[in-house]
């Protein structure tokens, strides 16, 4: 008799296993708006980095009325950049990144109230010059059902990670 056989790495169940739950809490929650008083603001901090270092960026929220989870899309010029690493600050306890298709998801049973950073990007740097990296954060809802519109209730600020091309940097 034949069989066949799949190899699965321990890390990829771990992902897939908090993707299925991800999917799940956002199913089967209600679908209310999150009517908040102020645009909650998603920004990526500026930085100078010389060509061969690493750049450390970080990811914060302003006007954040809470929430416990949400996703996100990390877009950026690819021959100038390489993400390495995405590093949780304050974001919910489930925290999966996925650098190969420059993704991150968290979930957790509580809402993050604070404003601050959420997560920090890291990005060898290959070339000099301005290249510019986007954060969309795709959807944010809170612990009691409520969503947020990524294009009607965030606002995502496009930042620019400045290179210097002084080799004092």
């Amino acid at each position: 008799p034949s069989c066949i056989m799949f190899k699965v790495k321990e890390g990829d169940i771990m992902k897939r296993i908090f993707f299925v739950i991800l999917a799940l809490v956002l199913c089967l929650q209600p679908l209310s708006v999150l009517a908040a008083e102020g645009a909650v603001t998603v920004t990526v901090s500026n930085a100078e980095f010389c060509a061969g270092s690493t750049a450390r960026l970080e990811v914060s929220i302003s006007g954040n009325p809470g929430y416990s989870h949400m996703t996100a899309e990390i877009s950026y010029d690819n021959s100038c950049l390489i993400l390495t690493k995405i590093e949780k600050v304050n974001a919910p306890s489930l925290f999966t990144e996925n650098v190969e298709k420059n993704r991150v998801a968290a979930a957790g049973f509580e809402n993050i109230q604070s404003d601050g950073v959420m997560f920090v990007l890291y990005f060898d740097v290959l070339q000099q010059g301005e290249h510019e990296v986007t954060v969309h954060l795709e959807s944010i809802g809170d612990a009691d059902g409520k969503l947020f519109i990524a294009k009607e209730d965030i606002v995502c600020e496009d930042t620019q990670v400045l290179l210097s091309t002084n080799d004092d940097v």
